[in-house]
């Protein structure tokens, strides 16, 4: 359903069942709104063109602790090299 506020698609919006095509938000009540993306989510591809995240009504709480687990713009660091035990590795030549 489109939401009236992200206009946009909206993974937590119904229809109503008393007023026929009326927009109903379905978020949990620990949630209490849909907030503005923060400065830190900028460049991201899940941020709508209204300002709004795609997947998260608060992403606030996605950055509490760390980076937000579904952030685009951000490259995760990979191991540069992990420790190669030699024994092991001997071993492995013989059997082929």
């Amino acid at each position: 359903m489109k939401c009236p506020k992200k206009q946009s698609y909206c993974s937590w919006g119904t229809v109503s069942d008393v007023v026929p095509m009326e927009f109903k938000c379905n978020l949990p009540p620990q949630v209490v709104i849909c907030g503005i993306v923060i400065e830190k989510c900028n460049g991201c591809d899940k941020v709508l063109v209204s300002g709004y995240c795609d997947l998260y009504p608060d992403t606030s709480l996605k950055w509490r602790n760390r980076n937000c687990p579904s952030a685009t713009h951000l490259k995760k660091k990979v191991d540069e090299q992990k420790k190669i035990n030699p024994l092991k590795v001997s071993k492995k030549g013989v059997k082929k």
